[in-house]
């Protein structure tokens, strides 16, 4: 049995709550591996991140997918991690209309994109593209291509989900740098592509939050069986 199938001899790369990053048996891989306490809720995620990523990949979407590995798990490019986030909306969540005094559900006429700071806690702090590049976390041409990107997949994924009777309210993107022999050939879509970072209003009404969110959304794309 190889290091990559065998948790024993596995190293941990970084741990969050719901994810393990693993080094995998090849220079450049990393092993994703979603810790749900339930685990149908991490095979889920699994898979319809694993479809996700491979249609944005049809589509011209660079991103750190390679292959599935097991039920809840992934083999991924290894990347340097960006230190922010890149929240793209079509219309106003609870958050937004708080925060702007506005009904929830107002369609926006183009996308509307923020960024936001990591930060442990959780409490993302806004911040301007103009921060980015002052403090040097990456290019202008790297910005370029990151909101370029981001854009893409939000048509990407509104167009997808209107299949399934799902509209994409939002969705919370995260990038990484790639290296080849210590030269950064470029940035990359990475982290997961799951309801844990896309929000959806289901057209049909239907209410459901937490948990079921992800089986239901599997369920319309016909990826759940008998979970």
């Amino acid at each position: 049995m190889n290091n990559l199938l065998n948790p024993v001899f596995r190293q941990i790369a970084l741990k969050g709550r719901t994810k393990v990053l693993y080094k995998g048996d090849e220079v450049g891989q990393f092993v994703l591996a979603f810790e749900d306490e339930n685990m149908q809720a991490s095979i889920i995620r699994n898979k319809i991140s694993h479809l996700i990523f491979e249609l944005l990949g049809e589509c011209g979407v660079s991103n750190h997918f390679i292959r599935q590995n097991g039920p809840k798990e992934q083999v991924v490019t290894a990347l340097e991690t960006l230190p922010f986030v890149v929240d793209i909306f079509t219309q106003t969540d609870a958050d937004l209309a708080k925060r702007f005094h506005c009904q929830e559900g107002l369609k926006f006429k183009s996308y509307l994109a923020e960024v936001r700071v990591k930060d442990s806690s959780k409490e993302y702090s806004l911040i301007s593209k103009e921060h980015l590049l002052n403090f040097e976390w990456i290019s202008l041409e790297e910005s370029s291509k990151i909101f370029s990107v981001s854009h893409r997949v939000m048509d990407i994924l509104y167009g997808f989900f209107r299949a399934y009777d799902c509209t994409v309210q939002s969705v919370r993107l995260e990038f990484g740098r790639s290296y080849k022999d210590g030269v950064a050939t470029g940035v990359l879509l990475a982290d997961e592509m799951s309801p844990k970072n896309i929000n959806f209003v289901f057209n049909d009404t239907l209410d459901v939050s937490g948990e079921d969110l992800y089986f239901e959304v599997a369920k319309r794309l016909g990826i759940l069986k008998c979970e």
